[in-house]
């Protein structure tokens, strides 16, 4: 079956996001066009939404191309690039074309219609967590995220002649012969082992970073800032630990007593 891509009718079919110079008349567009009824809205909404989706499958191609091969300097440099040039130049245009939707009647109209609940939910949680202070922390952040995804696609091992990855040597672990199963988890082990003080560095980097970041926006630790940025609107913290609590009484001891048949 073949799906044909829409054309495109605000962002030209032949931009290519090159650096932030590249995309910027773009938002400042949309920031400065007048909405004078609910035609011109429709149109400032789809436009907004049809830039947002350009550049969201951008970084997506560019983390997908760099996860493929990490040793690949230019793959990475893409990725690295538009996470801490360009994204942090996209921030504050965000906030202020959320600014604009919200001061806008014509637009506001719109979030009575239920087909556009989501979406609006959406922008009012953008709103009340974006700080300015943040715009660098969040670049560092996705910088150092990249730099643990390099280290760990790094990690490989050798067994019977052939280099593994992980994820390929992790399929062993299922092997019906013990022997093999051990093996192969120690060879990991070890391999693991060797990255424990870059990754042990990284990890209290990124702990102190994301109290930061979250201590900005006004949250009390990271966890409860994730839990509005990423929209989890549907059910709270108390609700995950109900939730571990019940797997932890119910699911893990009738795990551990199938495991014992096992033996």
């Amino acid at each position: 079956m073949h799906i044909e891509k829409p054309k495109r009718t605000f962002v030209a079919e032949d931009c290519s996001v090159q650096n932030w110079d590249s995309i910027k008349e773009y938002f400042e567009s949309l920031e400065d066009r007048v909405i004078i009824d609910e035609t011109s809205a429709e149109c400032w909404l789809s436009d907004r939404s049809e830039l947002d989706a350009f550049l969201e499958e951008d970084l997506a191609w560019r983390y997908i191309r760099m996860s493929i091969d990490t040793n690949d300097k230019a793959r990475v440099d893409a990725y690295t690039a538009f996470v801490s040039e360009i994204q942090p130049k996209i921030a504050p245009f965000e906030d202020s074309l959320n600014r604009k939707m919200v001061a806008n009647a014509y637009i506001m109209k719109r979030s009575e219609d239920p087909a556009y609940a989501i979406y609006f939910r959406s922008i009012a949680s953008a709103l009340s967590i974006f700080r300015e202070e943040n715009i660098p922390i969040e670049a560092y952040l996705n910088e150092k995220a990249q730099e643990f995804g390099s280290i760990s696609a790094a990690q490989t091992i050798e067994h019977e002649g052939k280099t593994l990855t992980m994820q390929q040597a992790s399929q062993f672990l299922k092997d019906p012969k013990e022997e093999i199963r051990q093996a192969v988890y120690e060879r990991m082990v070890e391999r693991r082992r060797q990255d424990i003080g870059n990754l042990n560095d990284l990890f209290s980097d990124l702990i102190e970073k994301r109290n930061q970041l979250a201590q900005n926006a006004g949250f009390e630790n990271f966890r409860d800032y994730k839990f509005v940025s990423m929209g989890r609107f549907d059910y709270s913290k108390e609700d995950c630990f109900a939730f571990h609590e019940a797997i932890k009484k119910e699911v893990v001891p009738l795990v551990k007593e199938i495991q014992q048949r096992k033996l």
